[in-house]
């Protein structure tokens, strides 16, 4: 019996707990340390990922609720800018819109979606740290899986990787963005001012 025909034995008696190790142990034979690795780093990208929709969210929200009440080109310049440079139908991304789709627009692209409004914030560079251990994974890199030059199999740098991803996820921080950095001096009172608009509604 050769491999192939002992994988089809394996999977044809697998149950459900089974049939999810089939691809890490049998058929890739990774260690246990590597499986719980990349799972442990799975989990944290999809719930990353999830975050960052949830931000540009909140963002492209407050943008339209008090634009309403402030000046219409300057929400304009926002949209306008997004939509010209990403080539992308702005209903995609307009969380009122019934056509809302953001897994239309890549990872990537929200995250420079994302850096065209905030900056070069803590919050960019731990996107981008979370983007590079999932490409690591998607390019067959599972033995170079480090945070902060620590190995990640070890329980003390998922810790570590967890503690920061939390403190800085719940960090609200001021727009510092090539949009924000074209606005004129009147037009970033303004948002600053819907910004605080927005902190008293949300109470934070």
């Amino acid at each position: 019996m050769d491999n192939s025909d002992l994988l089809k034995q394996l999977i044809n008696s697998a149950d459900e707990e089974k049939i999810n190790e089939i691809i890490p142990r049998a058929a890739l034979r990774l260690d246990e340390g590597i499986i719980k690795t990349v799972d442990f780093i799975f989990w944290l990208s999809y719930m990353t990922e999830k975050d960052l929709d949830s931000v540009l969210t909140e963002a492209w929200k407050a943008t339209k609720q008090y634009g309403s009440s402030g000046n219409p080109s300057l929400d304009n310049k926002t949209f306008d800018y997004i939509k010209n440079k990403y080539r992308i139908k702005l209903e995609k991304i307009d969380p009122d819109s019934p056509n809302y789709s953001p897994i239309d627009v890549t990872f990537g692209d929200r995250i420079k979606i994302f850096e065209d409004i905030f900056g070069d914030c803590d919050h960019l560079k731990f996107l981008k740290e979370i983007k590079g251990l999932r490409n690591n994974i998607s390019h067959l890199r599972v033995y170079e899986l480090k945070y902060s030059n620590e190995d990640l199999s070890l329980i003390s740098t998922k810790k570590k990787l967890l503690i920061d991803y939390f403190e800085t996820m719940t960090n609200k921080e001021l727009p510092d963005g090539k949009i924000w950095n074209e606005l004129t001096n009147e037009e970033k009172e303004e948002v600053l001012k819907r910004f605080g608009l927005w902190k008293k509604d949300k109470q934070i």
